[in-house]
């Protein structure tokens, strides 16, 4: 099957939001022997490294860079430019300051439907703009629904600017999801929370959920001597949500353990952390990493691994590499929210500041529960979670449009008349 994959960031095994596309083209490649052809964005950062092993499983038709986010100036120009373009004024698109949208990518995504005519164009929520309107099959993965987000954000808010703000962007959003979205023969999402939103939103669209897996042989138990108690975060830190979690958790969980604990160490690993959180090694038992090349030696040396999101769509990358390094993890359900866990069998879901904290002195002070719950959360991302299987399920969709579809049929979105 000849597919052509349209990717916002670079699919690259390591970064959250690419790591999903990188391993479904993987293993569509080596498993099932698709022809995949790539056009993506990419950071000018570290990501080049990551092209070879890319180069593997599909064809890198095209590649354009996108400046990286802590370049304030150049980002500002970058989407000042966007902004102004002619079809950026006049199209639906919410994203008014658009990083997304680059002419030549336009012109390259129509030269390549010309010239490889595709079984199927997948493209990420981000990049669906760019095929929306084409007589093609198509399916859009936007991840998870991100007016939802918004929304969600939106109650977090204090200030009334803010508040507009976000509810704004939470309803601008949510027109350009149901606009764009339902010009798609299915979209994949993933998580059951998700798909009713969509499901909401455009009710005869085919919606199916397929989660975010994990390398549960990239991810795998190291044994390390833990001299000093420690407590890791891993995300984004320049993702809204990502933010909220680690803020929440610093002024209302934190202090509670550190009066129990009081050597306890906190790890903030991740990408891009803004001022709000680089204030926090204002504090010396707080380390903020920024950029890692590899997150599992923090995770190796983790007693406790946390994810207390107050907000926030999907499936947290975050817990599932932690299950598979078998540590503990204690989250929100919200953070917890699509994967099959048990709570206190392969991990602690607790929505309160002061049973967060309990649990997270209990693994401090218990080694015994500590392997327990890691090595229960080990079996559980082997059995349900590993990218190959998720990719099982993906072909199995692909394969089930491409032969219920007729040529004639990518008029019209499934479902639709």
């Amino acid at each position: 099957m000849k597919l052509l994959f349209l990717t916002s960031e670079l699919p690259t095994p390591r970064t959250s939001l690419a790591v999903r596309a990188f391993y479904f083209i993987k293993y569509l490649r080596e498993k099932y022997h698709y022809d995949i052809t790539l056009i993506s964005f990419r950071q000018i950062t570290n990501e080049d490294r990551y092209i070879y092993d890319l180069g593997k499983y599909c064809k890198i038709a095209y590649i354009a860079n996108i400046p990286k986010p802590e370049f304030s100036f150049r980002t500002a120009a970058y989407t000042l430019k966007n902004m102004c373009s002619l079809r950026n004024i006049f199209s639906k698109n919410p994203q008014f300051l658009n990083f997304y949208y680059l002419p030549k990518m336009q012109v390259m995504i129509n030269k390549l439907v010309k010239v490889e005519d595709p079984d199927i164009v997948y493209a990420d929520g981000a990049m669906a703009h760019y095929v929306s309107t084409m007589c093609l099959l198509k399916v859009v993965d936007p991840h998870d629904v991100v007016s939802e987000s918004y929304r969600q954000i939106f109650l977090k808010q204090k200030s009334l600017t803010s508040r507009i703000f976000w509810l704004m962007w939470h309803y601008k959003m949510k027109e350009y999801e149901k606009a764009i979205f339902k010009k798609f023969n299915a979209c994949i999402i993933t998580s059951e929370y998700d798909k009713r939103i969509i499901t909401a939103y455009i009710p005869r669209l085919r919606t199916y959920v397929i989660p975010n897996g994990v390398d549960v042989e990239y991810f795998r138990p190291v044994l390390t001597k833990q001299t000093i108690p420690n407590v890791v975060f891993l995300g984004d830190m320049s993702n809204k949500t990502n933010i909220h979690a680690i803020l929440f958790f610093y002024n209302e969980i934190y202090p509670l353990i550190k009066k129990r604990v009081r050597d306890t160490k906190l790890y903030i690993v991740g990408r891009n952390p803004v001022r709000e959180v680089t204030l926090l090694t204002s504090d010396k038992s707080v380390i903020v990493t920024g950029y890692v090349n590899d997150v599992r030696p923090y995770l190796a040396n983790a007693s406790v691994v946390i994810a207390p999101m107050t907000l926030g769509m999907g499936i947290k990358n975050k817990i599932l590499e932690a299950m598979a390094m078998e540590k503990p993890v204690v989250s929100t359900s919200i953070g917890a929210r699509g994967i099959k866990v048990s709570h206190e069998e392969n991990i602690f879901i607790e929505d309160t500041p002061q049973g967060f904290a309990e649990r997270v002195v209990q693994l401090l002070n218990d080694e015994k529960l500590r392997l327990e719950i890691g090595s229960n959360a080990r079996k559980l991302v082997e059995t349900e979670y590993s990218w190959e299987t998720m990719t099982d399920l993906l072909n199995s969709i692909l394969k089930y449009l491409k032969a219920h579809l007729a040529r004639d049929d990518h008029l019209f979105p499934v479902g639709y008349s």
